[in-house]
C-alpha cells in the first residue's frame, strides 16, 4: 500500500500482511502513530491501489515492523539491518515446517495446491510451472511474538529453512542442481551463511558473489555482460 512508499515505511508492509491474513482490524491500533493507518484498511481492500510484490526485502521490512524494530526507515535497508543485528545476538527456537508453504502453479491453471501433492515426472512439467513460497505463516507468528530478539532469530532460521525447502523441491521437479544466490538480501550474513551450508546438504551446487556485491551493482554488471554478448552475437 503506497507503492514505493511501502519500501521506505515498513509498517505498511506489516499492515499488508495483517490484512492478507484476516487481521486488518488490528492495523489502526498497532500503528496509531501513523495518520494513514486509520484508512489503510480501505486501501488494502482495493488491489488496484496496492501493487503486488514478491521482493524478499519487503518480507524483512514486514518482520522488522511487526517486531517493533523499525516502522519508518531513515536510511536504506535500516529495517533489515536492525533485524539481522538483533537476530545475531539471540537464540532461535526450533524451526517449524508449518511456518511456510510451497504451492505449485501455472500461468494457465493457477495454484495447484501444496507441493507435497503428487507431482508429474521430471521431463513432463509444464514449461510455465512456478513454485510459490508463502511466508505468511511465519510473519503472522512474529505479529504475536513476545520477545523481539527471539522473533528476529526465528525469522532468519525459518527463512533459510524455507528457501532451502523451496530450492530442494525445484531440484526434484526439474533435475537442476545449480543454485545462484544473488540480490541485496544476500548482504545479510546470517542468511547467506545458512544457505551456503544448507543447500549443498540437499545436493545443490551453490554459486554466489565473490569479488563484487550480490546486490544491485553486481546484478547491473551481469546485465551489461549479457547485453554485450547479445550484441556480439548479432554482429557475427
Amino acid at each position: 500500500p503506497g507503492g514505493d512508499r511501502a519500501a521506505r515505511e515498513p509498517w505498511r508492509m506489516a499492515a499488508a500482511l495483517l490484512h492478507a491474513c484476516g487481521r486488518g482490524d488490528e492495523i489502526a491500533r498497532r500503528f496509531s502513530r501513523h495518520p494513514a493507518a486509520a484508512l489503510l484498511g480501505q486501501v488494502l481492500a482495493r488491489p488496484a491501489l496496492c501493487p503486488a510484490t514478491s521482493s524478499l526485502g519487503r518480507h524483512f521490512d514486514a518482520a522488522a515492523a511487526l517486531l517493533g524494530l523499525c516502522e519508518v526507515m531513515q536510511t536504506e535497508a535500516e529495517a533489515a539491518v536492525a533485524l539481522e543485528r538483533l537476530a545475531a545476538g539471540s537464540t532461535a527456537p526450533p524451526v517449524s515446517p508449518a511456518d511456510w508453504q510451497i504451492t505449485q502453479a501455472t500461468a494457465t491453471h493457477g495454484p495447484a495446491g501444496p507441493s507435497s501433492e503428487a507431482s508429474p515426472p521430471v521431463g513432463e512439467l509444464p514449461p510455465d510451472l512456478t513454485l510459490q513460497l508463502d511466508l505468511h505463516p511465519l510473519l503472522l507468528c512474529l505479529a504475536d511474538a513476545p520477545d523481539a530478539g527471539r522473533g528476529a532469530a526465528r525469522f532468519h532460521a525459518t527463512l533459510a529453512a524455507a528457501l532451502t525447502d523451496w530450492v530442494a523441491t525445484a531440484r526434484r521437479l526439474t533435475g537442476c542442481d545449480t543454485v545462484v544466490l544473488s540480490g541485496g538480501c544476500l548482504h545479510n550474513r546470517l542468511l547467506s551463511a545458512a544457505l551456503h551450508a544448507s543447500l549443498p546438504a540437499v545436493g545443490c551446487e551453490v554459486l554466489g558473489a565473490q569479488r563484487l556485491s550480490p546486490g544491485d551493482a553486481g546484478l547491473a554488471l551481469g546485465q551489461a555482460w549479457v547485453a554485450l554478448h547479445q550484441l556480439a552475437a548479432k554482429e557475427t
